[in-house]
């Protein structure tokens, strides 16, 4: 499973800053704030991953088991993923781990234990409504899913409030990642830049060079064109039609 730390993440985030003479981004994101820099990021990587989805959704097959729910009068699937950790140290592992779907495209029966997509037995027209399924002739079981997910993101903090190092996202890689995870970069730069030019519009803050801002402002019309084009052609790219 692709996993991207969020230590790994921090000092992409340096580095791209740095590229535009930006030295101690993390410093500017808590001047006047009652929260460190980790709290603060951890509120705009959250924001900016779910916006990100609505262009590009993670779109996989899992292998999950659903039960029938009396209280619903439905299939209820279940997200174990606060048992997996990244160390190896958690109750479940990486294959095991399971999700709620926020859209279902195809679901089959897993047959005799294996694990694997049979699109030749999709079960296709359901009644869903996030986590229960409505489904005539069901039965509680183990099914192959493929459908629309958020990725997970499982952050800790230590005593000082700081990110712990086995904070993470689940289903992004920054090494092979390819073009879904430079275009989720481009989207958090941009909400951090627009974060810290905020702070620059309520804030009087004499003993900061005003060339920063000036920094924050250029490359953040400069995203914002870019991701705006890529989200323009992600609507017409087929991911979203089920």
């Amino acid at each position: 499973m692709d996993t991207l730390l969020l230590s790994e993440l921090k000092s992409t985030i340096e580095r791209r800053a740095q590229i535009i003479s930006m030295p101690n981004i993390f410093r500017l994101l808590q001047i006047n704030s009652k929260f460190t820099s980790d709290q603060i990021l951890e509120t705009i990587i959250t924001q900016s991953l779910r916006f990100f989805e609505y262009y590009e959704p993670l779109i996989i097959h899992i292998r999950t088991l659903i039960s029938f729910d009396l209280n619903y009068n439905g299939y209820k699937f279940i997200d174990n993923t606060d048992l997996y950790n990244i160390d190896g140290t958690g109750q479940i592992q990486d294959y095991q781990v399971e999700m709620i779907p926020n859209a279902i495209i195809g679901l089959s029966r897993a047959s005799n234990g294996i694990g694997g997509w049979a699109p030749y037995n999709y079960i296709r027209i359901f009644n869903y409504d996030r986590p229960t399924l409505y489904k005539f002739g069901l039965s509680s079981g183990v099914y192959n899913v493929k459908g629309i997910f958020n990725r997970p993101i499982k952050i800790k903090f230590d005593s000082s409030n700081n990110f712990t190092s086995d904070s993470y996202i689940m289903y992004l890689d920054g090494k092979t990642g390819g073009v879904t995870y430079k275009m989720f970069l481009d989207q958090l730069m941009m909400d951090i830049f627009t974060y810290i030019i905020n702070m620059k519009e309520n804030m009087v803050m004499t003993n900061l060079p005003i060339e920063i801002f000036n920094s924050c402002e250029k490359e953040s019309t400069r995203l914002k064109e870019q991701l705006d084009l890529f989200y323009k052609e992600s609507l017409t790219s087929g991911q979203l039609l089920i």
